[in-house]
């Protein structure tokens, strides 16, 4: 898994959502805690997270832009060692009219976090801002519509994005120190013991703790021929076309352009619409 952030129970977080293509409506962000490594979450794990004022959805204002929402984190909850909580972001759109939630737009992500009293309240913020990874498992957001409402053509909005710095404190419970030159699929801080990898680290900030290993620019390297094995697959409206560790095709076709969203996920979107 890779591991976005590092959040004390109970804290209230800032987490950032990139908006491109507004579709009014409201966001709501869930919590799953998963015990196991290999656990998997389901629509009913999900705790819906609360604003400070009580409130649940976050109305979306006008316009395309950074917006930064306040989340209570469940106060009893902690996701540490082998366990870690999915953040989730879901995004209901509402420019529909005259149809109910099952005839709008809907758009989700995730990120993996650790939940623990060793992570700090407020951890400082880092020169090198770190941003949450979107799931392998849902990078392209998901869209249902009305049968009766024609084809739109928009583009998907980024997944939300935490403005703490990770924190550097040893994981719980560790039991193996990681294998040398042991990095996976990590290009960033790998912790072996339980597969993780955290995103936005610097090579100082792994090194702090002895545990991780650094699996960053200078240790992982991909090779240059993945470029060339995938370059002549066209990728489909609204499919995924770039963004950091992305391997697979990057061209779109003709009718539509690559976009990036964020640092992580770029998208084939439809020229009419830029």
């Amino acid at each position: 898994k890779v591991v976005g952030a590092c959040y004390a129970p109970g804290s209230t977080v800032d987490l950032q959502v990139q908006l491109t293509a507004n579709h009014k409506g409201y966001f709501q962000f869930g919590l799953c805690k998963l015990n196991g490594k290999h656990d998997k979450e389901t629509n009913e794990c999900f705790q819906t997270l609360i604003q400070p004022n009580g409130d649940k959805q976050w109305q979306v204002p006008p316009g395309n832009e950074v917006f930064t929402i306040q989340s209570v984190l469940p106060a009893g909850v902690t996701c540490e060692g082998d366990s870690h909580c999915v953040l989730r972001w879901h995004y209901v759109g509402w420019n529909n009219p005259g149809v109910d939630i099952n005839g709008q737009e809907q758009f989700w992500n995730c990120a993996d976090v650790y939940i623990s009293n060793t992570c700090g309240s407020n951890p400082a913020p880092s020169s090198a801002t770190p941003s949450t990874s979107p799931r392998t498992t849902s990078a392209v957001p998901t869209s249902t519509k009305a049968p009766s409402t024609p084809p739109r053509t928009t583009t998907a909005t980024s997944p939300p994005k935490t403005t703490r710095s990770p924190s550097t404190t040893t994981p719980v419970n560790p039991t193996q120190t990681p294998a040398p030159g042991q990095c996976g699929s990590c290009a960033n801080c790998y912790y072996a013991p339980n597969d993780s990898c955290f995103v936005g680290w610097t090579a100082s900030q792994c090194a702090t703790v002895p545990l991780f290993k650094w699996c960053g620019a200078a240790a992982v390297k991909v090779p240059s021929r993945v470029s060339a094995e995938v370059s002549t697959e066209l990728v489909s409206l609204h499919g995924q076309c770039g963004g950091r560790y992305y391997t697979g095709p990057t061209h779109c076709h003709d009718d539509a352009r690559c976009v990036a969203l964020d640092e992580y996920f770029s998208e084939c979107v439809a020229k009419s619409a830029l």
